[in-house]
């Protein structure tokens, strides 16, 4: 019995920071292209240095998080390494949804 509610608890835990991954990292997008719609000159950034640019500013965000939320929501183990898995890959595809 236990064994399920870990299942059922942990997959929550993995939607909900989803959903909380998607949120911010829309709110993220709606800033960056509010502060940069002032000073766009109609040339396209250099992908490598705007990718450079996204890792660093993952970084913070996840150092933030670490500071909000010094414990791991997850236990168990294996359902971290499916969190570390599928999570950027479902947030991502709801972020390329989004933009299409």
């Amino acid at each position: 019995m236990e064994i399920i509610f870990e299942i059922i608890f942990g997959l929550l835990q993995v939607l909900g920071e989803l959903l909380i991954q998607i949120v911010f990292e829309g709110l993220f997008e709606l800033g960056i292209r509010t502060v940069r719609t002032p000073f766009r000159r109609d040339r396209v950034l250099d992908p490598d240095l705007a990718g450079i640019g996204y890792v660093i500013l993952g970084a913070l965000a996840g150092a933030i998080s670490l500071w909000l939320v010094p414990t791991l929501l997850i236990s168990a183990g294996w359902l971290r390494i499916v969190n570390l898995v599928i999570t950027p890959l479902a947030a991502g595809a709801a972020m390329g949804a989004l933009g299409a």
